[in-house]
């Protein structure tokens, strides 16, 4: 958060926002989409953009095939500061909010490239200067991890619910495992994994 920035052409975008996401044995956080990238790729998903971690997943007709080496994951932005907005607001090119929106911060990022002319001005990151080596962080769970609408207070009402947590958990679970992979058999250790990880601070974001 404080040693990195965004470069597209000429406009840079702090990082303020980000969660960590990882799949691997003995820490199987099933939400981690699985992929097959090399350290430091883009990694372009339904809830955004990653930066990914090496990962090594194996697929059979579109779908992730767990084994015991699997390993896969990488970070969440989910949320950017154009640098050039002195107000802090918050604000994208087109006046699209980029805090704690993690579509956004993908279409900010990576729309109107030319289908012609070939990648231009494509996002990297690069190195911060000393002007943000006193920026503060503070953690927080991930968000979203059971609905897109949850809000903080519902999740809370939810978690002291124990029956319907469970509820929600299994069928999050059983979506998330009919969707992206093939052949699970052992739901139930899936359910203990997703519980396991649903509280974990896994989210970093600038003060």
């Amino acid at each position: 958060l404080t040693k990195t920035k965004i470069v597209k052409g000429t406009r840079e975008y702090y990082i303020t926002d980000i969660e960590f996401y990882l799949y691997c044995d003995g820490h199987e956080d099933i939400i981690t989409y699985p992929r097959n990238c090399e350290a430091g790729d883009w990694f372009f998903h339904d809830s955004g953009v990653d930066i990914s971690f090496g990962s090594n997943s194996s697929f059979e007709d579109g779908k992730a095939i767990l084994k015991n080496n699997s390993f896969f994951g990488g970070i969440l932005l989910r949320g950017i500061s154009l640098i050039e907005n002195k107000d802090s607001s918050n604000k994208g090119v087109n006046g699209a909010d980029l805090k704690d929106r993690p579509g956004n911060v993908f279409y900010e990022l990576f729309r109107n490239f030319c289908a012609f002319s070939g990648v231009v001005e494509f996002p990297k990151l690069v190195k911060c200067e000393l002007e943000r080596d006193s920026i503060e962080f503070e953690t927080h769970k991930r968000k979203n991890l059971l609905s897109s609408y949850d809000t903080d207070t519902k999740i809370e009402a939810i978690i002291n619910d124990t029956e319907l947590f469970s509820e929600l958990v299994e069928k999050k679970v059983k979506d998330i495992l009919s969707y992206r992979y093939e052949n699970i058999s052992d739901k139930e250790n899936f359910f203990k994994y997703f519980k396991k990880y649903f509280d974990s601070c896994y989210r970093y974001m600038v003060k």
